[in-house]
């Protein structure tokens, strides 16, 4: 019921203000109970889900500009959710190099996760030390890969610099080639560096499979899993880069190495996933 003036005329409610009760009604619009009758809480409201960002297109973070280089960028400390659309998007990095160190520290932080809930537990005493090793290795292995994840970007800005510098000139194009090939072997270096750590980690995981909670068994299988196919991302990305070089030398040496041990880490991944369904009860078809 409005309030109103002398003369009966209803006074204009002011702006924000409750509307007042109904007779019968208290100030929720409820009817009124008799003095001394407890009346139920009224419900708390939940909050409204949200949308998840990457359901809308309109909501992904910007691209990253890499007109400049853009290596002053550290993806390891962003969200997620930024690295993704930076990755997804139509701009040169990051790209396979660093998505596959990410990957090789995802399956790196799997092992260590395994190793974790093994260490400080007395029916896992027998085996300690030598798992606590193992923990300190993949520890040390999968904050390395993050480096690398953003170190792939940076080496690309060097890549990129080289490609764009003068070529008016036989001396500016003489330059230039010596320019690109040492970038080429800068880039190169980045999942050359990425390749080695996960072959060690897998090599760590030959072990840790025999020793670790068997309640964490399935993640000792995700991170061979992870670090072969990470091991294989960074393979094709140093091969990309040996295709341009023309040192012969090092081509053919850093050839052997990669194939080599990607033999070796598949070798040793396939034993692991097979180990680990055995020990699940569960042999793959």
């Amino acid at each position: 019921m409005p309030l109103r003036d002398e003369q009966g005329v209803p006074l204009p409610r002011r702006l924000g203000a409750p509307e007042p009760p109904h007779p019968g009604q208290d100030r929720h619009g409820r009817r009124a109970l008799a003095p001394g009758v407890a009346r139920r809480p009224l419900p708390q409201r939940l909050p409204r889900a949200r949308r998840h960002p990457l359901e809308d297109p309109h909501h992904l973070p910007a691209p990253r500009d890499l007109s400049e280089g853009g290596d002053d960028t550290v993806y390891r400390t962003g969200p997620v959710e930024k690295y993704l659309a930076d990755a997804a998007a139509g701009i040169p990095a990051p790209g396979g190099g660093s998505v596959s160190a990410l990957a090789g520290a995802l399956g790196a932080a799997m092992a260590c996760m395994a190793a974790n809930f093994t260490v400080g537990k007395k029916k896992f005493a027998r085996v300690e030390p030598e798992c606590r090793s193992i923990l300190e290795r993949c520890e040390a292995g999968y904050r390395r890969l993050l480096e690398l994840m953003d170190r792939d970007v940076a080496a690309y800005g060097t890549v990129s610099a080289a490609y764009g510098m003068p070529r008016d000139t036989e001396e500016q194009k003489a330059a230039r080639a010596a320019a690109i090939q040492t970038a080429l072997k800068v880039a190169l270096a980045e999942p050359l560096a990425a390749f080695r750590h996960c072959l060690d980690l897998i090599r760590s995981l030959d072990r840790l499979v025999e020793i670790a909670n068997p309640n964490l068994i399935s993640d000792v299988g995700v991170a061979a899993i992870l670090l072969e196919a990470a091991l294989r991302g960074a393979k094709i990305n140093v091969e990309i880069n040996l295709a341009s070089l023309k040192d012969h030398a090092f081509v053919a040496t850093t050839r052997k190495e990669i194939e080599d041990g990607a033999a070796e880490a598949t070798r040793i991944a396939a034993s692991v996933v097979q180990r680990v369904y055995a020990k699940m009860g569960w042999p793959p078809a």
